[in-house]
């Protein structure tokens, strides 16, 4: 084999046995635990147990074992390593988290872990940008993973590790598989069909289709007959892919592969996963109240081209690859059912946030490798690369009040605002001259213009309210308001990379790895508010209110005029220049579209306003906000191990790395914000060695790790100083370190006539934020403020105390007959630590049983299997202000049936 050096590694060790950490001997046509495991973790096939990184390798095998439909599902059975998710739960916010680098980060923000596909990196992006689609696993050879820093080898965001997806390649054979899929409690039918055709000795084609359809679920909308969704399941999920390769191997130099591939995914709004604690008291974990929307999902179109090929010659292997994506999101939430609001809870009311994503990427890499003409003792390397993406992101978020300004219109429950005069928690409370305050009537939103910032009002704030010169009432009921959001972020990086092997001696190897990239991130970001009512363009407002209340006076009367807010459009009328109401000011609505204020809270009494003007349909821009943020960066990752030969199959190592991962412009936030690239320096010990014990094979290894953090990314919780408003944002915490120690194993024994094979692995990990964030201002690119609470001396948020998975597998024949039966356990458990970086919400413990058990013959197995056996539930993520919780699915449980020709 060509670039793999003094150790052999034989051929099929690299199409199948990697999958033999899958624990099981009844693949139709197997790997065992006990085969040597092949990876590129260095862009070359050498294997596992010979090279100075920390890895785990999980192959189909084991996915057909276990049932694992996911990577988030293969991620639990490796050391160190945990599935993230942000305040919004669903599949586009989650991501893989390594050594505790990247938890409980946002949807938009570079992850943290190296996402590739068959050597190349394909993340980024708002939807499904931090981790994999359903589609990425399917047929895949192996799922790789390593841990530590890999920038060296893999590029920008390797910091915590990276995870490779090798898909299988077409085979100069004529062979196919089926698998059929059905879950009884998610009432979910899934069927996979690969089919791989040898053209000639010279050319092979491999087709393969995913139909994965979810129509029940555990999430169910309340039995409130108010609710047009009353009893339904909302968890519903509908994939589909196809992919078609075409290999050519016209000589024994060169092989080239073609991969095109077409995937849907259609999954529920983020807020079907996310329970509101607030709004469904009463009701279990799974039961949700208040949706409306019948078309609330998560619609994902993705199309991918690999161009890989390998051309070898005498001085070395060139290889090369050539990747474009380009994805299709958009996504309908039913807002509402996620706020505890009592405006909004109610059927005639909804607020839906609609995001569209069109992300493209493209990338080229090419490197050449020595072979076996370079010396016995030197391996190297060297390369170069491309990795660009734009990604056009809209959101609207439209508030809808169906009737308001129409005659007799009235609203299921209260309304109350209060404008307070001196709440020291506003921003122009205590300024000198005019301030203005608008109340829109309809939608529960106090603004201030002056100061370009929203706060909502929910429900009775104060009463008694002291009013003086300056306040205005904004006088018009709002049909509809949309704010709407759009940003273009446009990347580009090149790269330089290569690595070298020395043995000095016999028994010692130096390794060098080295990268040299420059990114550049642009961004372009617009945001509007604009809102569609019934504007009352004249007339004046009587009231009779209980306290002090006077009538008000017309001031503007019409669109066009100039007002003291800065937005001509909208007619204003004046409170009294001094007065006390003993009571909320209360909102409703009384026949022919107009208001009455006053009256004590919760009650409807007071006057109906006398409108002198006819109400006409008008819109109009209230804000306009555009900012042409841009990043530009050049990093330097290196990588220096020491490798010592112990004995045959035994090395022990000593590593030192770096990674980073790429600042940004967090352009959903308001005010803008802006951090810095995170860097890590990992410095490694290791021990990989091997044992012959009762009769059987195994290995094992173990690695002791410890990281210093520079400007390290955050997801940061708080109260916007100048709005009232709750905010999450990506922040630098400053320094931090993290250490910790992870332990593995594999073998297999013959046992009562069959063959037993176990796995399993252990790590601890613990993190600090040694500097923090130190509490304070940051400073948006506007100039804006805003006070974060300081982090120093916390726990660093994804570091666990303790994490453990074990399986174990054994198959046998059954006796006289040509059949074999097998049976497959596992055991997953993690325990300690903290979801965010204020230390306010522990990490769950859990324990989890899963397993199968069935009977295969020649061309042919059917298996029961059932995950998360004990129901065991756990929290998956918390809000800061802790009112919305997601979380673990419950028991599953099903049937396969499998066939291969």
């Amino acid at each position: 084999m060509r670039g793999v050096g003094a150790r052999s590694v034989r051929r099929s060790a690299a199409l199948g046995a990697a999958s033999a950490i899958a624990l099981s001997a009844v693949g139709i046509a197997h790997a065992d635990v006990t085969d040597e495991i092949v990876v590129t973790a260095r862009k070359r096939e050498e294997s596992l147990q010979d090279i100075p990184v920390a890895g785990t390798v999980i192959g189909q095998d084991m996915v057909d074992n276990f049932v694992l439909e996911s990577v988030k599902d293969i991620i639990q059975f490796v050391p160190g390593a945990i599935n993230s998710s942000s305040d919004q739960g669903n599949d586009y916010s989650e991501a893989i988290v390594i050594r505790g680098t990247g938890a409980e980060g946002q949807e938009q923000q570079s992850a943290s872990t190296s996402l590739n596909r068959n050597g190349i990196f394909i993340g980024n992006g708002t939807f499904f940008g931090r981790t994999y689609t359903r589609f990425d696993n399917f047929d895949a050879e192996r799922v790789e993973v390593f841990r530590g820093p890999q920038a060296a080898l893999f590029g920008r965001n390797a910091v915590g590790g990276a995870v490779n997806i090798v898909t299988a390649k077409p085979k100069f054979e004529n062979e196919g598989r089926l698998k059929t899929t059905y879950e009884v409690e998610r009432e979910q039918k899934a069927i996979e069909v690969i089919q791989n055709f040898a053209l000639s000795d010279k050319v092979a084609v491999r087709v393969g289709g995913l139909w994965d359809k979810r129509e029940g679920g555990f999430i169910i909308q309340d039995d409130d007959p108010d609710f047009p969704l009353a009893g339904q399941k909302l968890d519903f999920s509908n994939y589909k892919g196809v992919r078609v390769q075409v290999r050519a191997r016209p000589n024994d130099d060169l092989d080239v592969t073609v991969t095109a591939e077409f995937s849907e995914q259609e999954t529920p709004g983020a807020g079907v996963s996310t329970r509101n604690v607030s709004r469904d008291q009463g009701l279990g974990k799974f039961d949700r109240h208040g949706f409306t929307l019948e078309d609330a999902e998560t619609d994902v179109e993705t199309a991918n081209i690999f161009l890989q090929g390998s051309y070898d010659r005498s001085y070395g292997t060139w290889n090369a690859t050539l990747y474009y994506q380009n994805r299709q999101a958009e996504s309908l939430d039913d807002f509402d059912a996620l706020q505890a609001t009592s405006m909004l809870d109610a059927p005639a009311g909804n607020q839906g946030v609609t995001r569209a994503d069109h992300f493209e990427r493209y990338a080229a890499e090419v490197y050449l490798a020595s072979n076996a003409s370079a010396p016995d003792n030197v391996k190297w390397l060297i390369g170069a690369d491309f990795q660009g993406y734009e990604d056009n992101y809209t959101q609207f978020v439209e508030t809808l009040v169906p009737g308001l300004g129409q005659p007799g219109a009235t609203i299921a429950s209260d309304l109350s605002w209060v404008i307070p005069a001196q709440a020291t928690n506003l921003p122009c409370a205590n300024a000198t001259g005019p301030q203005t305050y608008l109340l829109t009537v309809g939608i529960g939103r106090a603004a201030m213009p002056n100061c370009r910032q929203v706060v909502s009002f929910v429900g009775t704030m104060l009463t008694g309210a002291t009013y003086t010169e300056g306040y205005w009432i904004e006088g018009y009921l709002a049909l509809s308001q949309i704010n709407f959001f759009n940003y273009t972020r446009r990347s580009k990086s090149y790269s330089t990379f290569g690595s070298v092997d020395y043995k000095p001696f016999n028994d010692i190897t130096l390794s060098g790895e080295i990268r040299l990239i420059d990114t550049k991130i642009e961004g372009i970001k617009d945001t509007d508010t604009f809102r569609i009512g019934a504007v009352y363009s004249g007339g004046a407002i009587a009231t009779t209110a209980i306290g002090t209340l006077v009538p008000a006076q017309t001031v503007i009367t019409g669109p066009g005029s100039p007002t003291a807010d800065g937005n001509p459009s909208t007619p204003e009328f004046e409170l009294p220049t001094t007065g006390t109401s003993t009571g909320a000011v209360q909102t409703a609505y009384g026949s022919g579209g107009c208001i009455r204020y006053g009256g004590a809270a919760g009650t409807n009494a007071g006057s109906t306003v006398a409108c002198a003007g006819t109400p006409t349909i008008q819109s109009f821009v209230l804000t306009a906000i555009n900012e042409e943020p841009d990043q530009e960066e050049f990093k330097v990752t290196p990588v220096g191990s020491i490798t010592y030969d112990v004995a045959p199959g035994e090395i022990a190592y000593f590593r030192v790395g770096a990674g980073f991962r790429p600042g940004n412009i967090e352009l959903r936030t308001v005010p803008t914000l802006k951090y810095d690239s995170e860097t890590v320096v990992s410095y490694e010990v290791g021990y990989k060695g091997q044992a012959e014990l009762w009769g059987g094979r195994q290995f094992f290894d173990t690695a002791f790790y410890f990281n210093h953090h520079s400007n390290y990314q955050q997801q940061t919780f708080d109260i916007h100083p100048q709005t009232g408003n709750f905010i999450t944002a990506i922040t630098n915490e400053g320094d931090a370190y993290s250490l910790g120690l992870e332990a593995s194993f594999r073998g297999g024994w013959q046992a009562f006539g069959g063959r037993l094979t176990t796995t399993g692995s252990f790590s601890t990990s613990y993190g600090k934020l040694t500097t923090g964030s130190k509490g304070g201002p940051l400073t948006s690119i506007t100039g804006t403020t805003v006070i974060v609470e300081s982090t120093k001396g916390n726990r660093m948020p994804g570091t666990k105390d303790y994490q453990i998975a074990l399986t174990g597998s054994y198959v046998a024949p059954v006796p006289n007959t040509a059949f074999n039966y097998f049976g497959n356990v596992s055991f997953t458990a993690e325990g300690g630590g903290y979801r965010d970086p204020f230390n306010n919400q522990e990490a769950a413990n859990f324990e989890q049983f899963g397993g199968s058990l069935g009977l295969r013959g020649d061309n042919w197995y059917t298996q029961l299997f059932v995950r998360n056996a004990f129901n065991e539930i756990h929290e998956v993520y918390r809000t800061a202000n802790g009112n919305l919780v997601g979380y673990s699915e419950p028991r599953t449980w099903g049937a396969v049936v499998g066939f291969s020709w």
